[in-house]
C-alpha cells in the first residue's frame, strides 16, 4: 500500500514538471522583474536557437492548462535578424495574459543551475565592473587633455599666422600695378603661404 501510495505521488509530481531552463527562469522572475530585464537576461545568456523549442512548448502548455475561457495569442514563427528578441518578447506577452488570468501552470525546473542567468551581481562582477569603470575615466582623462593640448596648438597657430602677416610690408606698387595691389602697400598672402614661410 505505500509502495502504491508513493508511486501515486512521484507520478503526480513528474507530470507536474517540465524542465525548462528558460521557462524556469521566467517563471521564477517574472514577478520579481521588470519585462525589460527579463528580456535583456533572456536574449544575453541564451543563445538563438535555445530560445525557439521552450517558447513552443510554453504556448502547448498554456493552450492546455487555460482552456477555453482564455483567449491567448497564437505562437508566431519569427524570422529575421530580431527573431531571438522577438520570441521572448511572445513568451513575456503570453506569460502576461496568464498570469493576470492566474491559470495554474506547470512547474518548470533545471537540473544544472548554471544555465540560469544571473539575476545578482557577485564579487568578481562588481570587480570587473569597477575595473571598467576605472579604464573609461582614464580613457575620457586622457582624450580630455589631448583635447585641450590640440586647442592650444590652435591659438599658439592661428597667433603666429597673425604676428607673421602683421610683419610683412611691400612697397608700394606702380600705377599700372595699383588695381592688382591692396591699399597702403599692405600683401595679404594667403594662410597657407604664410604656414610654408614660417616653417
Amino acid at each position: 500500500m505505500l509502495n502504491k501510495l508513493n508511486f501515486q505521488l512521484f507520478y503526480v509530481m513528474a507530470t507536474s514538471l517540465l524542465r525548462s531552463e528558460i521557462l524556469c527562469f521566467i517563471q521564477n522572475n517574472f514577478c520579481c522583474s521588470t519585462k525589460e530585464n527579463l528580456l535583456t537576461n533572456v536574449c544575453g545568456f541564451y543563445e538563438a536557437e535555445e530560445v525557439i523549442a521552450p517558447k513552443q512548448t510554453l504556448f502547448q502548455v498554456a493552450e492546455e492548462d487555460a482552456g477555453d475561457h482564455v483567449t491567448l495569442p497564437r505562437c508566431v514563427k519569427r524570422r529575421g535578424d530580431g527573431q531571438q528578441r522577438a520570441d521572448v518578447d511572445d513568451m513575456l506577452e503570453l506569460w502576461a495574459i496568464i498570469d493576470a488570468v492566474h491559470v495554474k501552470m506547470l512547474s518548470f525546473v533545471v537540473m544544472d543551475l548554471k544555465r540560469l542567468p544571473p539575476t545578482t551581481m557577485t564579487e568578481p562582477d562588481v570587480c570587473a565592473l569597477a575595473a571598467s569603470v576605472m579604464e573609461l575615466r582614464c580613457e575620457m582623462k586622457s582624450l580630455t587633455n589631448q583635447l585641450k593640448v590640440a586647442g592650444v596648438l590652435e591659438r599658439k597657430g592661428l597667433q603666429e599666422v597673425r604676428d607673421v602677416g602683421s610683419s610683412i610690408n611691400v612697397p608700394a606698387a606702380s600705377t599700372q600695378q595699383a588695381s592688382d595691389v591692396p591699399q597702403e602697400g599692405k600683401c595679404f598672402i594667403p594662410v597657407v603661404r604664410l604656414l610654408r614661410l614660417k616653417m
